[in-house]
């Protein structure tokens, strides 16, 4: 009876383990992928120290960088669209032509932040974890879609007649609408 006893509990143990690991999985598939990333906050301020990545001798660039929206999602009914750099994939061969391009590197984070925002909204309207029809690959399209248009963006601010101080006023009135 004893031996029923300790085996019981060393299943139940092992069961509710399991069951604990498995709501949480995402969450620590989350945490650990997060060490690498920077996620957008107001007071984040990209550095050169930012760009970890490994250098692309090859490359005719001088800079490569790396942003992303992050799809946080739980089983409870939670979605969150983030803005991210990835210092793993980023990377700066000098530092020294960093000051040319720290705002528009700052202008392009706060864009996507901008999209982020924009993102999670529409996936809050499209009342996605109440419609049985509704998919994560649903949810990972619109991401797709949206992210494409903000590539559009991002790939127009590369171009040398952009005035940043326009962009730097127009990205600074969205934050301040999405809050």
């Amino acid at each position: 009876m004893k031996k029923r006893k300790k085996l019981l509990l060393i299943i139940t143990t092992l069961l509710l383990i399991g069951i604990l690991f498995w709501i949480s999985y995402y969450d620590i598939k989350y945490y650990i992928s997060s060490r690498q990333l920077v996620f957008w906050t107001n007071d984040v301020i990209l550095k050169p120290a930012d760009f970890q990545g490994e250098i692309d001798l090859n490359s005719d660039s001088n800079l490569y960088y790396y942003y992303g929206l992050l799809i946080k999602s739980t089983f409870w009914q939670d979605v969150e669209i983030k803005a991210v750099f990835d210092k793993n994939k980023s990377w700066i061969k000098d530092n020294t032509d960093f000051n040319n391009q720290d705002e528009l590197q700052q202008l392009t984070f706060d864009l996507y932040e901008i999209y982020a925002n924009e993102c999670t909204n529409r996936i809050k309207k499209m009342d996605y974890f109440n419609d049985s029809n509704k998919s994560f690959t649903d949810l990972r399209n619109l991401v797709k879609s949206m992210h494409k248009d903000l590539n559009i963006v991002v790939d127009s601010l590369q171009s040398p007649n952009q005035n940043l101080q326009n962009w730097r006023k127009k990205v600074d009135s969205l934050l301040t609408v999405n809050k």
